[in-house]
């Protein structure tokens, strides 16, 4: 993937907030709370006054929060290739969006791998992952809608993305190392959607009219989940669009790297783009970009 130097050229980058979940081991003989503390400091000291952040440590919790947050991961240890390091957690940020959201990601990362006692405080190995949540609330608005033409774009760009992430998943995983496929944190679309979206080498087993039939008759709020998917831990995960109004793209494989991240961010941003801009992606054959303006707002 080619290095994005400039992300204030990205057109669509800067109009869609955006979140991630960084798992990581700390570093042993550092608490959490004081993880939480080194970080913050070191990057207060590297943003300007009008982009200053908190970290918390907050234990285990999925509450969303308006501070950058360490909590406690279950499915993240040590390992051979990181000994001296003791406990998974995971850093999650608030909503973030642009410039300032880049800003305050780059900094955090050069925060967590800074010195402690001749390592770093933070490590990577592969049971961690990276999680990226993208906005969708104006999807979910329009689902709730009770304009019926409303309905019918949000389920349009719904189909689109699963079918588009589908068409496209063996593509994503060939970008990655061989346990993010292999794992069972963020397992293939076809194994966790209902079988309306199930999928062999990338082709859906069923048309689009039938999936749009489907999504047509979940209920609209749906006691704040979703109908179509088993579980969370699928490389699309689509269970929190009706309480957070958010997908997320748990493909990702761990990284503190800015550029390899935030080139994660954007990539899995474009999929959401081009299921806001097509009007329909058909499972087999190519899409067509009808504008200019369009191929700019996708891949």
């Amino acid at each position: 993937m080619g290095r994005i130097k400039d992300t204030s050229s990205l057109k669509s980058f800067n109009d869609r907030s955006f979140g991630v979940e960084i798992e990581f081991v700390l570093r042993r003989g550092v608490s959490a709370e004081l993880a939480a503390a080194k970080i913050e400091e070191y990057a207060n000291n590297r943003l300007p006054q009008d982009n200053q952040l908190t970290v918390r440590f907050a234990g285990y919790t999925h509450a969303v929060t308006q501070c950058w947050k360490i909590v406690t991961d279950a499915s993240v240890h040590s390992t051979g290739a990181t000994r001296g390091y003791f406990k998974g957690l995971e850093l999650v940020s608030p909503i973030i969006k642009g410039e300032k959201g880049a800003q305050q990601l780059k900094v955090i990362l050069e925060a967590m791998k800074q010195d402690m006692n001749g390592k770093a405080l933070c490590a990577i190995n592969k049971t961690c992952g990276l999680h990226v949540h993208h906005d969708i609330r104006v999807w979910r608005d329009e689902l709730r809608s009770q304009d019926v033409s409303s309905n019918e774009n949000a389920i349009n760009k719904l189909t689109n993305l699963i079918t588009l992430t589908t068409k496209f998943e063996d593509v994503i995983y060939g970008m990655l190392p061989a346990s993010r496929r292999q794992g069972t944190w963020c397992q293939p679309v076809s194994h966790i959607y209902n079988n309306v979206f199930s999928a062999i080498n990338g082709k859906s087993n069923h048309k689009r009219s039938a999936k749009v039939k489907y999504l047509k008759n979940v209920k609209k709020n749906n006691g704040n989940s979703t109908r179509w998917q088993i579980g969370r831990y699928c490389g699309l995960n689509t269970q929190n669009f009706f309480k957070y109004g958010a997908v997320e793209f748990r493909y990702g494989s761990p990284t503190l790297n800015f550029e390899k991240m935030m080139n994660w961010v954007v990539f899995t941003q474009c999929f959401v783009n081009m299921a806001e801009t097509f009007k329909t992606v058909n499972s087999v054959k190519e899409m067509k970009l009808d504008t200019k303006k369009n191929v700019d707002l996708t891949f």
